[in-house]
Parts: structure tokens; C-alpha cells; sequence
């Protein structure tokens, strides 16, 4: 077979060809829940429960994985759904969010909603306990910033003599950026603060003459 042959070949098998997104076992979707209080609006988040294998203890929003054929959106609001121990009737969403990347470079999706009628309840599998945050607090407060590196570590059997270098090879170590927000109720970090913080910089960007009431 002559190459220009082959060439035209692929291109008309696959000129069309729509590229498959990688699977979406590795992206996840969250909800920003925002209740109605006396003191205002505030944001809700759990404690993940001490006993889970993945980072027990963690401070973070209701959400998890996307399952094969369901939207984040439909993913925040179940997954909310089932930590919460709320209905779908309950969640209002007003608004996606940027997406954001976390640990081991995953997709988060996040929704800003509210959450109505709510009353403390919570699945004790996996949710230590809820508590909310007032928003206001957020828009007043810079988080503080830290850097930690992600570094590329080969496994022993790592086959070295097959790359230039071989163990002396210049693996790229890639900065993370990593905010804090120190409440009183508990230290907001991570994933969860980068996801807060994006929510509070379009707010502020979008509504900065009224942030303050």
C-alpha cells in the first residue's frame, strides 16, 4: 500500500473523529450548599467520617465521583443527596462553578446551590459531622498560601537503562499551590479551599459593591 494512500485513508476514516475525554471514574462533582440563616447566608461543609480508608478527618463539601452516564451536575446533587440525607427537591442550583484540579490531578466539578429545609442530618458512614461557615467570613478573609511539590517516584523495578539519563534523569517536579482558611470551627485547606476561594473571587469580581450585605 502506497503512504499517500494510507494517509488519505486515515483522514477520511477519521477527519470526523470526536477524541474521547479520558474516563470519568478520575473526575468528581461537589456542591457549594448555601443555607438560609439568621446570621445570614452561610456554606455548609462535613467532616469526612475518622474511619474511612481515603482522608478520614478531612474537611471538605458533599460530593463525590461521577458514575458512567451521569452528568456532575446530577452527580453533586446525589451525591449531596446521600451524605446529607436530603432530597433532590431541597437542592436549588443557582450556578456551575470553574472546574478545579485536585489531588493526584483529578477534575472537580462544583455547583453553587442552596440548600432548603435542611436540619443537620447526615449519613454517619461517611460524615463525622456538619457545620457551616457565614459567607461574609469568606468574602473578608485572604487565605493563606503554601507551596507543596508533586514529584515524579518510579517504582524499584523502574526500567532506567531504557531512558536517556537512566536514574539521573530530570523528572519534573511541578509546583501546587495550596490555600488555608483558618476558622474557628476548623482549618478549610486543599481542594476544598481552591474550590471556596474561585466561588469568593466571582462573587467579589461580580458583585463587589454589594459584598458587604
Amino acid at each position: 500500500m502506497k503512504e499517500k494512500q494510507r494517509i488519505s485513508m486515515m483522514r477520511e476514516q477519521w477527519a470526523n473523529r470526536e477524541a474521547k475525554r479520558p474516563a470519568d471514574d478520575k473526575q468528581s462533582a461537589v456542591l457549594i450548599p448555601l443555607i438560609e440563616t439568621k446570621n445570614g447566608l452561610e456554606i455548609l461543609f462535613e467532616m469526612r467520617a475518622l474511619d474511612l480508608v481515603v482522608q478520614p478527618g478531612d474537611i471538605c463539601l458533599p460530593g463525590g465521583r461521577i458514575e458512567t452516564g451521569e452528568t456532575s451536575r446530577e452527580a453533586a446533587i446525589r451525591e449531596t443527596c446521600e451524605e446529607l440525607l436530603v432530597q433532590s427537591a431541597q437542592i436549588q442550583v443557582l450556578a456551575p462553578m470553574d472546574g478545579v484540579l485536585g489531588p493526584a490531578q483529578t477534575i472537580i466539578w462544583p455547583y453553587l446551590a442552596t440548600l432548603e429545609g435542611y436540619h443537620n442530618t447526615f449519613s454517619e458512614p461517611e460524615v463525622d459531622h456538619v457545620f457551616t461557615i457565614p459567607l461574609d467570613w469568606f468574602l473578608s478573609q485572604e487565605p493563606e498560601r503554601h507551596v507543596s511539590w508533586m514529584i515524579n517516584q518510579p517504582e524499584e523495578d523502574f526500567p532506567y537503562e531504557l531512558i536517556h539519563g537512566g536514574k539521573n534523569y530530570g523528572f519534573r517536579k511541578r509546583p501546587h499551590e495550596m490555600l488555608f482558611y483558618k476558622h474557628d470551627h476548623a482549618t478549610i485547606w486543599g481542594a476544598t479551599a481552591r474550590i471556596v476561594n474561585e466561588f469568593v473571587l466571582l462573587y467579589k469580581k461580580t458583585f463587589q459593591p454589594f459584598s458587604n450585605g
